[in-house]
């Protein structure tokens, strides 16, 4: 009995390391790839009402969410009490942080609509949604499922 105690707790600590390592940041050599640079986002300078064309990425800048919804729930759209924000970058990567944890995203926008994967541990996640006017509309399925999230963003500039 001892020593199955003792070789659980090896599986987990091993299992616990296994897991810190997955997230942990990988380390560059800089001498080949450069400086490394930050995660500063700017939005671009082209009106709003300027419709993006086919590939182009004008959606780029930061969101702070304003509410996530259960679609399925029958109450209007709830401003939730956990923050929870959204960086594109114009390269078409970003992070997605909700949760209390940060996500990996790759995104692509045509015009208004906007599709988004969102990559956790081997995981993913895949969102589309509109972009207009400085609002972010994301859902995670079928807008048309109940068992689907809405996240609502707004544009810090």
């Amino acid at each position: 009995m001892k020593n199955l105690k003792t070789l659980l707790a090896l599986l987990l600590a091993a299992m616990f390391l296994l897991t810190v390592a997955g997230c942990g940041e990988t380390k560059t050599d800089s001498t080949e790839e450069g400086p490394k640079e930050t995660a500063e986002v700017t939005e671009t300078e082209e009106p709003a009402e300027t419709p993006a064309e086919e590939g182009e990425r004008t959606a780029a800048g930061t969101y702070n969410g304003i509410y996530q919804k259960f679609v399925g729930d029958d109450d209007s759209a709830k401003v939730t009490d956990e923050e929870f924000s959204l960086i594109l970058l114009e390269d078409g990567t970003g992070e997605h942080f909700r949760d209390g944890t940060s996500y990996k995203v790759t995104w692509e926008q045509n015009g208004e609509e906007i599709t988004m994967k969102e990559t956790f541990m081997g995981a993913s996640i895949d969102y589309n949604g509109t972009v207009k006017d400085g609002k972010l509309n994301l859902f995670n399925g079928d807008k048309d499922d109940p068992f689907t999230y809405e996240y609502v963003y707004e544009s810090e500039a």
